[in-house]
This record gives structure tokens, sequence and C-alpha cells, in this order.
């Protein structure tokens, strides 16, 4: 299945994928949200997603057995993408408020807080889960978290030209890369580390 959030609809399509036949996809489910819908992160373990809903103060719970709307978990305002570990543990880059946050899933509760620079936008986790990469998109930062068990530490703030909105990450046994996307240039930055 595909999850599109269509932002000024006010609603989330379920898509069914059908690789080897015409049409290709078809929308399932069409799921309404209390306003403006950005990111999405799936959970496949427990069968829910979850959408940060970027017009408002709430992340909208998906059922995904059934393709509907379960719960709304209200969370700081303005939140714009949003990140699943294997714990359950949700991650939340707060665009307006320039922060991320760390939630727990099943109530919404905020385990603990960061700043970032500002507009933080796109946020990814590294393979193994211990550092969350954020682009923050008026400040020209792609900022480095380390995650602990309870609190993040900023161990880099790097220059990115060009107002950085998407982020993905490349790694194999000897380096990790954050390909990141800019806005108003239209480049790719890729941010390499070398693992120790």
């Amino acid at each position: 299945n595909l999850l599109v959030s269509n932002w000024h609809s006010y609603n989330v399509s379920v898509l069914e994928i059908k690789p080897d036949s015409f049409p290709y996809a078809k929308v399932i489910s069409t799921i309404p949200v209390p306003s403006i819908p950005r990111g999405i992160a799936i959970d496949d373990k427990n069968y829910k997603s979850y959408v940060a809903i970027m017009g408002g103060a709430s992340v909208t719970v998906i059922n995904n057995w059934v393709w509907q709307k379960q719960d709304d978990l209200p969370v700081a305002s303005n939140p714009r993408h949003i990140v699943i570990d294997s714990n359950s543990r949700l991650y939340v880059s707060y665009n307006r408020l320039a922060k991320i946050a760390c939630i727990e899933a099943a109530t919404g509760k905020t385990l603990f807080t960061a700043s970032t620079n500002a507009q933080p936008r796109t946020i990814i986790l590294s393979k193994n889960q211990q550092f969350l990469f954020v682009t923050c998109y008026s400040s020209d930062k792609v900022d480095i978290f380390k995650i602990n068990d309870n609190s993040f530490t900023k161990i880099y703030s790097l220059e990115c030209k060009g107002s950085p909105v998407g982020v993905d990450i490349y790694e194999d046994n000897e380096k990790l890369e954050a390909w990141v996307c800019t806005y108003t240039n239209g480049a790719i930055n890729i941010l390499t580390f070398k693992k120790k």
C-alpha cells in the first residue's frame, strides 16, 4: 500500500499497489484528518500509521487493518515530519517551534525534546537508529542529533545552502552519507561521515 497526505484536501489517500497490471494502483480508502496533513510514519509491527497534522497540533493515528482513523494524539504546534523507530517511539519535527521531539506512540506523551535551527523540515533516522538528521529550511543547516535513552545531543550543525528540505541516507560498512535536496538552488548536497 501507498499512503499519500493531501495537504489542502485535509485527507490521506490509501492506494493498493498492483505493480504487474495497469492501473498500477487504485485508491481503496480516503481518510479525513483535522487539518493540513504532512509527514507519515508507518508502524508495520502494530498495523498503524501516524500522520503529522502540520496545520494544527496533533498526530492522526490510522488503523492499517481497516484503513480508518483511530485517534488524534495532541502534540505541540505545527508538526511537519514524523518517523518511527523499532521501539515504537515517534520522532517529530516542529516547523514553527524549531524543535524536535521523541514521543511515545501508544499515548502521545512527549518523552524529550531539543531545539533545532529555524524551520526543521524532513527528518530521518540512521540505520542503527542512534542518529537523527534534520533539515532546517530557512537557516540553511542540517542538524544531526545523537539519540540517547532520554535526550538528544546535537553533534553537528552543518551549512547546507539553498533551503534544505528533504533528506535520505545511504550507509555501508565504512561511511554514512546524507543526501539533502534543496528547495531554491535545485541541488543535492551529499554530507559524508566515516564510521569509526
